[in-house]
């Protein structure tokens, strides 16, 4: 378990981002506005809950970072149960890498076991 000294305070990464901000800092992650406007078919593959007609459900982003390797992702489509990984030296790249795949016709889809699988319509 991490001592009080060695876990990150929230506080004090959310004041560095606002005062970044303020002054117009690039490092800024972007918002939902952002993802919608910059992003547009990776925000529909997130937000849309009904397809057909029918409730979807909705996927899922998980994002980390790793010390050295930048940060990376993975969006799980939970209704076609297969998975698109993503990595990149920002956030903002993770988005940009999601956005290509998805409207790309050549998505490099992995089932839960990691395999190659090809998303069913």
């Amino acid at each position: 378990m991490a001592t009080k000294k060695e876990r990150v305070d929230v506080e004090e990464l959310v004041k560095h981002a606002l005062g970044n901000q303020a002054k117009g800092g690039d490092d800024i992650p972007p918002t939902i506005d952002d993802i919608a406007s910059d992003y547009p078919t990776l925000h529909a593959f997130l937000t849309c809950d009904k397809l057909d007609g029918k409730a979807r459900v909705l996927p899922t982003i998980t994002l980390w970072a790793e010390q050295g390797t930048g940060c990376k992702c993975v969006l799980n489509d939970r209704q076609a149960k297969v998975k698109l990984f993503a990595r990149s030296d920002s956030v903002d790249g993770l988005f940009q890498e999601l956005e290509a795949a998805l409207t790309s016709n050549s998505v490099d889809w992995r089932g839960d076991n990691g395999s190659p699988k090809k998303r069913r319509s």
